[in-house]
């Protein structure tokens, strides 16, 4: 299965499965109404991927409506109480960090930004 553009791959330690992370718009199922926002995809051996799942639903910077306060890019899963050097392993509990771009009032991308984190706690 193929993704648009994998921003985040982490190992969940206690399931040994991986995790996917991608902002895009797509159909959560077919027929169904797309939707735009961060989501995930799991796979046991970095081939075989499972069906994604949405996230959170946020409006992406390659594609809005105006009128938007803020759009987002950028995804990342990270725990920052990996013991792994680079944070590609998370436990129970990580934090999803993106890039928050505040739109001007004529609706444009200017240089206002923000790194926001979510908490995301991990089933396996």
């Amino acid at each position: 299965m193929l993704f648009r553009s994998v921003q985040s791959v982490v190992r969940h330690v206690p399931s040994g499965r991986y995790l996917a992370i991608f902002a895009t718009i797509r159909a959560p199922a077919p027929g169904a109404a797309r939707q735009s926002g961060v989501w995930y995809a799991s796979s046991a051996d970095l081939v075989t991927w499972s069906t994604p799942r949405l996230l959170i639903e946020l409006p992406l910077m390659w594609a809005f409506a105006c009128p938007q306060a803020a759009v987002w890019a950028y995804p990342a899963l990270i725990d920052r109480d990996s013991a792994a050097r680079n944070f590609d392993e998370a436990g129970a509990r990580a934090e999803l960090y993106l890039t928050r771009f505040n739109l001007a009032s004529d609706c444009r991308l200017g240089p206002d930004r923000d790194l926001v984190r979510f908490g995301v706690e991990i089933q396996g």
